[in-house]
């Protein structure tokens, strides 16, 4: 009789151990779960966006050289503003380095003109604003434009390429820090006549 007073107490913890099972199990499932959903959108570093937002010319002036110096006659100096928009999809800030700007025009081999745009800061789903200039080699470019000037339509084709690098800090440093390198390109027309963009 005295084993049958004892039965009911493993029973009980089995089914307390099976409970206790169970519980973790659950606890186990809804972590998995969190960390599918944290991989999926706060720990995950997606590309930012680059655009460029405006194209201005600040300075640009066309003449003619009195003394020849076995350079092309017509002389051409241009200072391009440009307001590049760093757009950031993440869930975290976002610092970039310093982009660099290469520029060519139609008909002209090689590159015409280089421009560089300050370091900065994007904030978590935010974006951030920032502008470069951009000097054009006029000796380079004063045949085309001076034909266009000259001849045509006073339209110029320009083509961009900018480049950045930058990183991104999940969860504060926590879980690492991401790099990403973004490039954009660019078409503009510059109509040297109005001298607008």
């Amino acid at each position: 009789h005295a084993g049958d007073a004892a039965s009911p107490a493993p029973a009980h913890r089995t089914r307390l151990l099976r409970c206790a099972c169970c519980g973790l199990a659950a606890l186990a499932a809804l972590a998995a779960v969190v960390i599918l959903v944290l991989s999926l959108t706060v720990l995950r570093v997606r590309d930012p966006d680059l655009t460029m937002d405006s194209v201005t010319v600040e300075r640009f002036h066309v003449g003619f050289a009195a003394v020849p110096d076995g350079r092309p006659p017509l002389r051409i100096n241009a200072t391009l503003a440009a307001w590049i928009m760093i757009r950031n999809p993440n869930y975290a800030s976002m610092w970039f380095g310093a982009s660099t700007t290469e520029i060519f025009l139609d008909g002209v081999p090689g590159r015409v003109g280089l421009g560089s745009a300050p370091p900065g800061e994007a904030s978590a789903r935010g974006a951030s604003r920032v502008r470069g200039g951009m000097d054009v080699f006029g000796d380079r470019v004063a045949p085309a434009v001076g034909g266009e000037v000259l001849f045509g339509r006073g339209e110029v084709w320009i083509t961009s390429r900018t480049a950045m690098d930058g990183k991104v800090s999940v969860l504060g440093g926590l879980y690492g820090r991401r790099t990403v390198r973004v490039a954009m390109r660019c078409r503009v027309v510059l109509h040297v006549s109005a001298v607008v963009v």
